[in-house]
């Protein structure tokens, strides 16, 4: 049967239907002994896992469509795996998690799969920012909603590729004011943000 690899998900159901006759036995032996009908069966369950995903022009948001737990995160399985929809998309788009960390929705929405949304933190960032820790005059900000310096810093820090505490001691603060800047929680002056755009530069400079 050939099936053409891509976005063609009547390929992937009808696929599936064939999986089933034949058995999951008589599959493996099959992709054993041909390993590009391996790779193209995860190329296939890629496409429908990608045609899930619907995005929110103002809040950025990838929303996922899929199977949706009781805590509100988006759940999947690929490849014989189960996982969380946001950390499926972190380590296919971004990398492996560091060992340890947790993943962070900066936008709040645990159904969102954006990894410009994600972010890797321990413990005790992500109890910082829980709900209730974000909650502004009594309503909860999504990231678009957030000021635009929070956010610039945020970018910044990304581009940089610095933890919290990491891009507080170049600043010349602690990485609980850099969390309070990035989530709007505290106003970030001016002083810093020209810090930060210096660091930046820096960086592209190779300095």
């Amino acid at each position: 049967m050939a099936i053409q690899v891509g976005n063609d998900i009547h390929a992937w159901q009808a696929w599936r239907t064939e999986l089933g006759r034949r058995g999951a036995a008589a599959r493996w032996a099959s992709e054993k002994a041909h390993p590009e009908r391996a790779t193209r069966r995860l190329a296939i369950a890629l496409a429908a896992i990608l045609a899930k995903i619907s995005k929110d022009a103002k809040t950025e948001c990838w929303l996922w469509n899929g199977s949706i737990k009781s805590n509100g995160y988006g759940a999947l399985s690929y490849a014989g795996q189960k996982w969380h929809a946001h950390r499926f998309f972190y380590v296919q788009l971004i990398g492996p998690i560091p060992a340890g960390l947790h993943i962070d929705h900066l936008c709040r929405n645990r159904a969102c799969v954006n990894p410009a949304h994600l972010e890797p933190v321990t413990q005790a960032v992500n109890n910082r920012r829980t709900p209730k820790a974000l909650r502004l005059n009594k309503k909860q900000r999504t990231f678009a909603e957030l000021p635009v310096d929070g956010r610039r810093i945020y970018t910044i820090r990304m581009a940089l590729g610095l933890t919290l505490d990491e891009f507080g001691q170049r600043l010349g603060v602690c990485g609980s004011t850099i969390c309070a800047w990035e989530n709007g929680r505290n106003r970030v002056s001016h002083d810093r943000i020209v810090a930060a755009e210096n660091l930046l530069m820096a960086h592209g400079r190779g300095d």
